[in-house]
């Protein structure tokens, strides 16, 4: 998830505290330039360049052995996430290729 500043990015965080959270990192604008270009980065250099200083983003890992509960750990993060403004909506994964390149 990307925000467009940090004080929006933290306070995401501490409303996910209380959710299926199973590791999260917040990742800030200049690090977010310095993966530009790598696999499983959503964002081109131009797309990063237009990001204001304050930009940050949120991994949000959410684990569950079930599928049907893991689809509900998801639907309660973004219903959490809902009231936030993202620069770029909130998606998940459960496909290994992309979680394994994420992380």
């Amino acid at each position: 998830m990307l925000f467009q500043n940090m004080k929006q990015c933290c306070l995401a965080v501490t409303a996910l505290k209380k959710s299926p959270v199973a590791a999260l990192e917040l990742i800030d604008s200049r690090s977010l330039a310095a993966v530009v270009g790598k696999p499983a980065m959503p964002l081109s250099k131009a797309q990063v360049a237009e990001l204001v200083i304050d930009a940050a983003a949120l991994l949000v890992e959410t684990r569950s052995v079930l599928p049907e509960e893991l689809d509900e750990n998801i639907e309660q993060l973004l219903a959490v996430l809902e009231p936030f403004q993202t620069a770029v909506p909130a998606k998940f994964s459960n496909e290994p290729a992309i979680i394994e390149e994420l992380y």
